[in-house]
């Protein structure tokens, strides 16, 4: 947390923070452990510290920040079908085999 309390501006704390998650799963995989763990936890400490750490303005930004990417996903996700229940359209073998019956 000692680099958010150097950082002045608003698009550093946004951007140090959206690569802090990123760092934190190849730290955790480098080390041949858990990188989504890793992550994970390095979310629940930002989270835990962003009052302390961030000013409001960096806060708002920084919401409205992961709430674009989260828009995003979920517009990509719904929009192509390969990403939108792809296996559950399709018939499985079991029900068109010539040897199932009722």
């Amino acid at each position: 947390m000692w680099v958010f309390a150097r950082l002045d501006e608003t698009v550093l704390d946004v951007t140090v923070s959206s690569l802090a998650g990123f760092i934190a799963y190849l730290v955790g995989e480098w080390f041949h452990a858990s990188g989504v763990l890793a992550a994970i936890a390095c979310g629940l400490v930002l989270g835990g510290q962003q009052h302390v750490e961030f000013t409001a303005q960096s806060r708002i930004a920084i919401a409205n920040i992961w709430g674009f990417i989260v828009f995003l996903l979920t517009a990509l996700s719904s929009s192509s079908p390969d990403f939108n229940c792809g296996v559950l359209s399709r018939p499985s073998r079991a029900t068109t085999s010539p040897g199932w019956r009722r």
